[in-house]
């Protein structure tokens, strides 16, 4: 035992190394796995939480009598098997009295939702205790008496929701506006109150508490249940609404894609790791073979060498592993982790050193150290089926992607990179001795013989080519793939999210896509002062391919496409000063009176961005007579067409308008068969609406700049002719899939021009740095369920950000073991270089030469790997990361 220590503490420097990078190697791998799933958790329940409340839950919508509300109860109960589940249920009716429709509703726990403004919450069926935003549109405060059918009741306080965005007021836009769409509530009463009404029960489902990555499977799995039972029940015409799913599905595809990110380094910290190990074996088992050939000359056997170098490792080992375990459990891993990782690693290091140092110490010496056919073979075979394990992942991350319907992440796909970064490596290796022999007879002519001993040198010593291009390939190439992907990563889910949302804040109001006098587009006067500015968005197809359009104002659409906004608006409406003057003229065609026959006029407006809206300006007879008609328009309007309609007629009209008291006569023709008349009053243009497109949509169709295309919207019966004057590889509010964008004024003028329909802008978008201000702004206003999304609601950046540190890191760690395995080699290097100072110096080499080459001989192997690692990385992160990363979808946009 004393003899088999003294030859231990002959090689301690490379069994502290040993010690070193398997304390490293354990305590990593311990320390990333529970990392990676506390920032995993903490982002998955991040993103969740700041989805929109429709989008983080959902409502069923059913009978309120007691007996079908028991049967709902129970669904939802087996739905989600005892998960933490917030259910909050609640009974709503409407009632019309005294001209206006009042919402009312029973909810036994508004205390813990609401706050009192003013006065006590109902005491009786006789009291109700109004939302302050309708208490505002009503007048009335604590006290007063409201009517509810046939009777009143007295309002015994004001309340005000403590969060608006809670999930429990989820697709209840009234909360915050005091209105959902002709109702004015809510009322707060008792079910008695509420049932006699007329009520429906409503049920609001979502997560109690945050949700963990573990979990999203389960709650879309109760979601499927909960649909199946409802499914089961005949007669109860239950309605199941809300996003929670899509937003479930979004949260675990983003952490399949943050742990398929973190395989990729940690695979090279195991491999490299490994690599080490190795090389730092065999620098033991050469400092031990002279001591071991003397054991062996007087009678030691192979087994008693075995198990003295086992011995000796498994104590570097255990210490090994201590100090993994500590490393681990100061991060705070549990014990499993903390332990079982750092003795599984120490386990494997132990085989794999002892094995190597056994082996290495128990071999004949060589003459000389040159690339053996067994290395080549070693490395090829190594080559060979990492190339085919790398095909075959990289074939299906390429086909199928990263993550499967399910939302979990498949094992091959996810390995794809690091086999890939593997075999680039082990390539390099193999590469690398024949490239230093041609290398070698390229400068054979120089007078110097430094270059030439060096690429000879490198051309046929196994440790450099094989242990020190291997390591250092394999760190370069994991630190070039991981800041590529991890750039590539925050670009897309940062100013990508950005991009593809369109705003800072985007408002998505349930409302018709239609214009009319009920359903006038949205505006920019609904939220003064936020800077909001309306969209119109909505599907079509252009050709045969499924595409999103999005009409925004030319001045926000034209910096982001990179187009003049001139180009994108060149026709113009009637300016008008606040007042619309209109001269009509109208008779029945042929001759012949129509007495009593009269013509409706109104007029299409449009705002400063294109927002359109219609009025009615008044009613003339169709007797052949000049009808002046004027009428007061908000401010800041323009003309872009005027209609005359008439009930059936018994012929043809003829009608004529004139706008202003100097403006050239529009003749129209109204009726037999059709009742309505439009006279446009654009200015400019040329017929078809100039457009921007997406390179998605451009590929798709085989179109250019200058193209002519015609979209087709599902709310026109004829197409818009449209010339495409920019392709884009992504545009606001859609992203890089296909997708129309055009201004929205423009959209609206040629929309009207061909007829029918005129488009309602139905989103609001705002640009600001107060996103929970501007987001309860837009709520206020809102008289339909709304949406409001931020790039916190749709994008994945709570998941992804965090693990790019992680990614980062761990790539780190594969550079420090890389650096140590050819900090191995290098001194194995060094020391065998000593033997050749005799016949070196023979040959005129002098020490300073000698060194200089041995420095050339490590600089040009480590700089060959280096530069193959980087260029192979970045390759393959230019080639794999969009698969990669295409997981990583924002959800909720459209």
């Amino acid at each position: 035992m004393l003899f088999a220590i003294r030859r231990a503490v002959r090689c301690v420097g490379q069994l502290v190394a040993i010690l070193a990078v398997t304390a490293v190697l354990g305590g990593t791998l311990a320390t990333a796995a529970v990392l990676a799933d506390r920032f995993i958790d903490a982002g998955t329940a991040g993103l969740v939480a700041a989805a929109d409340p429709i989008d983080r839950s959902v409502v069923v919508d059913g009978p309120a009598d007691t007996t079908e509300r028991a049967v709902i109860d129970a669904a939802i109960r087996q739905a989600w098997h005892g998960m933490p589940l917030d259910v909050v249920r609640t009974t709503g009716a409407t009632v019309i009295t005294g001209g206006r429709t009042l919402l009312l509703r029973s909810d036994a726990g508004i205390a813990a939702r609401a706050a009192l403004v003013s006065g006590a919450w109902p005491a009786g069926d006789h009291q109700v205790a109004l939302a302050a935003p309708a208490a505002a549109r009503l007048g009335l405060a604590t006290g007063d008496t409201v009517a509810i059918g046939d009777d009143r009741a007295t309002i015994s306080g004001v309340w005000r929701a403590k969060d608006a965005a809670a999930t429990a007021w989820a697709g209840m836009p009234a909360v915050a506006s005091g209105r959902q769409d002709d109702a004015i509530g809510p009322l707060i009463g008792s079910a008695g109150l509420v049932d006699s009404a007329g009520a429906r029960a409503r049920w609001t489902i979502s997560a109690a508490g945050p949700v963990t990555a573990a979990e999203v499977s389960g709650y879309r799995a109760g979601l499927v249940r909960l649909q199946a039972s409802l499914d089961g029940i005949e007669g109860l015409g239950d309605r199941v609404t809300g996003g929670w799913d899509a937003t479930l599905a979004r949260a675990g595809a983003a952490a399949a894609v943050a742990r398929s990110m973190l395989s990729v380094p940690l695979a090279l910290v195991i491999a490299v790791g490994l690599l080490t190990l190795g090389v730092l074996g065999h620098a033991a088992g050469r400092r031990r073979a002279a001591d071991i050939r003397l054991l062996r000359a007087r009678g030691a056997s192979r087994t008693a060498v075995a198990a003295e170098t086992a011995r000796v490792v498994g104590v570097v080992m255990a210490v090994a592993a201590a100090l993994a375990a500590g490393a681990a459990a100061a991060a705070g891993a549990g014990p499993a982790a903390a332990i079982g990782i750092p003795v599984v690693v120490a386990a494997g290091a132990l085989v794999l050193v002892a094995a190597v140092a056994a082996a290495t110490s128990l071999a004949s010496p060589r003459a000389r150290g040159d690339v053996g056919t067994r290395s080549l073979a070693a490395v090829a075979g190594g080559l060979a089926l990492t190339l085919v394990l790398a095909v075959i992942a990289v074939a299906q991350l390429l086909a199928s992607g990263l993550v499967h319907g399910a939302g979990a992440v498949d094992a091959a796909p996810a390995a794809a990179p690091a086999l890939a970064l593997i075999a680039a490596a082990l390539a390099a290796a193999l590469l690398a001795a024949p490239g230093a022999a041609i290398a070698q007879r390229l400068v054979r002519g120089i007078r110097s013989l430094v270059p030439v001993l060096a690429l000879r040198r490198i051309a046929r010593q196994a440790a450099v080519v094989v242990a020190g291009v291997l390591s250092l390939s394999l760190a370069a190439g994991g630190v070039a793939f991981a800041v590529s992907t991890s750039a590539r990563a925050a670009a897309m889910v940062s100013a990508g999210a950005t991009r593809t949302l369109g705003a800072d804040v985007r408002a998505v109001y349930d409302r018709s896509l239609i214009a009319d006098a009920e359903h006038p587009s949205l505006s920019a006067e609904s939220v003064p002062g936020l800077g909001a500015y309306p969209v119109f968005a909505s599907d079509a197809t252009v050709g045969s391919v499924p595409v999103r359009l999005i009409g925004l104002p030319a001045e926000r659409l034209g910096p982001q496409v990179g187009v003049p906004a001139a180009d994108l608006e060149p026709a113009h409406p009637h300016p008008l000063d606040g007042t619309l003057d209109l001269t009509v003229t109208a008779v029945r065609e042929g001759g012949g009176g129509w007495p009593g026959g009269t013509v409706t006029v109104s007029a299409w407006l449009v705002d400063g961005d294109g927002a359109a809206r219609t009025q009615q300006i008044g009613v003339v007879g169709a007797d052949g007579q000049e009808h002046r008609l004027q009428a007061r328009v908000p401010a800041g309007l323009s003309l872009i067409a005027v209609d005359l309609s008439v009930p059936a007629a018994p012929a043809p009209v003829s009608a004529q308008v004139v706008v202003g008291s100097d403006g050239a006569r529009m003749p129209l023709s109204i009726g037999p068969r059709t009742t309505r008349a439009r006279a446009m009053t654009v200015t400019g243009g040329s017929g078809t609406v100039p457009v921007v497109i997406t390179r998605a949509l451009a590929e798709q169709l085989a179109v250019a700049p200058d193209a002519a295309v015609a979209v087709r919207l599902g709310t026109r019966a004829h197409p818009l002719r449209a010339d495409v004057v920019a392709v884009r590889d992504r545009l606001p509010g859609v992203g890089t899939g296909p997708g129309v964008a055009v201004d929205l004024g423009e959209f609206v003028a040629a929309a009207a021009d061909g007829g029918g329909s005129v488009p309602a802008a139905g989103e609001l978008w705002a640009d600001t740095t107060d996103i929970p201000a501007a987001s309860a702004r837009l709520r206020e206003v809102a008289t339909q369920p709304v949406r409001v999304l931020s790039v916190a609601s749709v994008g994945t950046a709570a998941v992804i950000t965090p693990v790019l540190a992680l990614t980062v890191g761990g790539a780190g760690v594969v550079a420090v073991l890389a650096v140590l395995a050819f900090i191995a080699v290098a001194l194995q290097v060094v020391r065998a270089r000593r033997d050749e100072a005799v016949p070196l110096r023979a040959f005129g080499f002098t020490p300073a030469r000698m060194r200089a080459a041995t420095a050339l001989e490590l600089g040009g192997a480590g700089v060959f790997a280096v530069a193959a690692g980087v260029a192979a990385g970045l390759a393959i992160a230019a080639w794999l990361g969009p698969a990669l990363l295409s997981a990583v979808a924002f959800g909720g946009v459209s």
